[in-house]
């Protein structure tokens, strides 16, 4: 089960002893204070939305530096809020592909 707490990044730690499998983090969180908060949980969030109208260099900057904090482990890759109707799906194909670049090269590097 997953849980949405937007705008309560200064309470996360009252989820760790929640019944909630995923906690999904709007773009405000910091992901090192989101795994301190919560290290049993698997994270989920936090891309900016407004990137996405940036191109493709800020989309793959962002999202690979978005990984990198995050780690691949316990963590789902997501907008922190949603995916929009503006938004261009070569862009949103941009972000996925970074995402999965990035987890892979990571994951790589830890082996």
């Amino acid at each position: 089960m997953t849980v949405f707490p937007r705008g309560c990044g200064h309470s996360l730690s009252d989820f760790e002893d929640s019944e909630y499998d995923v906690v999904s983090l709007d773009e405000n969180v910091d992901p090192k204070e989101a795994r301190e908060a919560l290290p049993s949980k698997t994270l989920q969030g936090n891309f900016r939305g407004k990137f996405i109208y940036d191109g493709e260099d800020t989309i793959r900057k962002e999202a690979s530096e978005m990984v990198e904090r995050f780690g691949t482990q316990k963590y789902i890759a997501n907008f922190g809020y949603a995916v929009e109707k503006e938004h261009s799906p070569e862009n949103i194909g941009i972000f996925v592909d970074e995402i999965r670049s990035s987890s892979q090269r990571i994951n790589t590097e830890t082996q």
